[in-house]
């Protein structure tokens, strides 16, 4: 279970949220106030494109797709990723030239 607050932000790919998509990607990086957290919920793809982004909170992704609770506790500035929904998620950390970007471009 996550330790975040029910109201914690996720950016998350609309088709994501449509079920036309699958969470392949996830990122915990800091929030803009202190010991907070905003993650990212993506597909993994090049497709994705800021117009496409919706901010929901995280209670409601881990609710879709409920093998989020497996990277619960992901640091900060780590990603999880898995090549399909089948796989097991492989935790990293975000690489130094890859921080700041886009996750899903990464």
């Amino acid at each position: 279970m996550f330790d975040a607050g029910e109201d914690t932000t996720c950016h998350v790919d609309r088709r994501i949220l449509s079920g036309d998509e699958p969470i392949l990607l996830f990122v915990c990086e800091s929030g803009d106030e202190p010991d907070s957290f905003v993650y990212h919920a993506m597909t993994g793809d090049s497709e994705c494109v800021a117009e496409n982004i919706a901010i929901v909170c995280l209670s409601h992704v881990v609710e879709l797709d409920r093998t989020l609770n497996a990277v619960a506790d992901l640091p900060v500035d780590w990603w999880a990723t898995r090549p399909s929904p089948r796989d097991a998620w492989q935790t990293e950390p975000i690489p130094e030239s890859e921080r700041g970007e886009d996750p899903d471009e990464a």
